[in-house]
């Protein structure tokens, strides 16, 4: 198996949370608009008629999934690279010259 580097794993996170979240909702959307009619009801209130759906054709848990899985993604792919190591230091150069590298 190939080991990974922490860049790598995060563009991996958040490539599979966008492809979840685009698959979810393309799932939805190929319905048929009859799947997603919902019956109303009507009310009269203070002489007002007000109309409300039976239930909602789409689970509010699309909303959060919508939402939350690229703030994780994003949020682990930031805790996986903030610590990686910046370009080496003169002191780092010279210890590798020193092993018997080249100074370029």
């Amino acid at each position: 198996m190939t080991d990974f580097s922490e860049r790598e794993k995060a563009i991996v996170a958040c490539t599979l949370a966008a492809g979840f979240v685009m698959g979810m909702w393309a799932g939805l959307w190929m319905l048929p608009v009859e799947a997603l009619d919902v019956p109303v009801h009507e009310s009269q209130q203070n002489g007002h008629t007000t109309t409300s759906p039976a239930f909602y054709p789409v689970p509010s848990v699309f909303f959060g999934v919508t939402i939350g899985l690229p703030l994780v993604a994003v949020g682990y792919g930031y805790l996986k690279t903030r610590d990686v190591p910046e370009e080496a230091t003169d002191e780092d150069v010279r210890h590798a010259v020193a092993d018997g590298g080249l100074d370029e």
